[in-house]
């Protein structure tokens, strides 16, 4: 019985796959916050941001019934079983963060997916935790990655030309014309009406809602999504579950230092 290539998935978020994931616990909560008074870059900010289930029990469900399968399997065959690895209550499926001195960008996703591809009788059904991240930086005309992959080694590549987007912040909040306010920060929402919420593709989608109408944008020069809810592509209201994008960190108007746009290998 071959589970793990029978299981479908969570769904990709922002081009992020959005599987199970452990609290990164040896971190400090970080309060949000508004701008940061005083600062001496008007578009120098830093935003982290957590994607958690609204249900644990809904959101791991279907690996769940899987790994009970592979359990009455192995125990048929007299094979020892492995616990499955069940997130805490407060864990993190994805954590991103985003900083931007105006000019230069960086832009860090870690992800704590749950590796399932040796939950087989054979293998005694075993499940785990299997942190990675992407970083990427843009300075000065060049873009550079880093990947690591399940606790290995760095994998860097060299810096390339690439132009970036001109500015952190821009007047780009339509069609976003409901104001809410989540975790302490000012947003800007999709109406109820719009044809993304209509569609049932996402439940909510905000942007930050700066002075003047302006918003935070990413190094590609689009605004950064400050919070969500994201409904899972499950078709078995069992299985059913929702992901939450929610700003833990935002600070605006702030210097960030230089060597947070650090290059590797191209005179920096």
């Amino acid at each position: 019985m071959n589970i793990a290539h029978s299981i479908a998935l969570p769904r990709r978020v922002f081009g992020i796959t959005v599987a199970l994931a452990l609290c990164a616990c040896n971190q400090q909560p970080v309060a949000a916050s508004g701008t940061s008074p005083g600062a001496p870059n008007a578009n120098g900010y830093e935003v982290v941001l957590e994607t958690k289930p609204e249900k644990i029990a809904a959101y791991v469900g279907r690996v769940k019934s899987f790994y009970d399968l592979c359990v009455a399997s192995a125990q048929a065959q007299n094979l020892p079983v492995k616990p499955f690895v069940t997130p805490p209550v407060d864990y993190v499926i994805t954590r991103e963060t985003y900083l931007s001195d105006g000019k230069n960008f960086f832009e860090k996703t870690e992800n704590f997916d749950l590796d399932v591809a040796a939950m087989l009788p054979e293998s005694q059904c075993a499940t785990q935790i299997a942190p990675n991240s992407t970083t990427k930086v843009w300075r000065d005309g060049l873009y550079q990655t880093e990947q690591v992959e399940r606790g290995g080694a760095p994998v860097i590549t060299p810096p390339v030309k690439q132009l970036m987007a001109n500015g952190a912040r821009s007047s780009r909040t339509m069609p976003y014309t409901q104001r809410q306010t989540v975790a302490g920060i000012a947003l800007r929402c999709l109406p109820q009406e719009s044809a993304v919420i209509q569609s049932g593709a996402m439940l909510a989608s905000c942007i930050f809602d700066g002075a003047n109408d302006t918003t935070l944008l990413n190094a590609a020069g689009k605004p950064i999504t400050l919070h969500a809810r994201i409904p899972s592509n499950e078709t078995d209201p069992q299985f059913a579950s929702v992901s939450v994008i929610t700003p833990k960190t935002v600070m605006t108007g702030r210097a960030i230092a230089a060597g947070r746009f650090a290059l590797t290998g191209a005179g920096q």
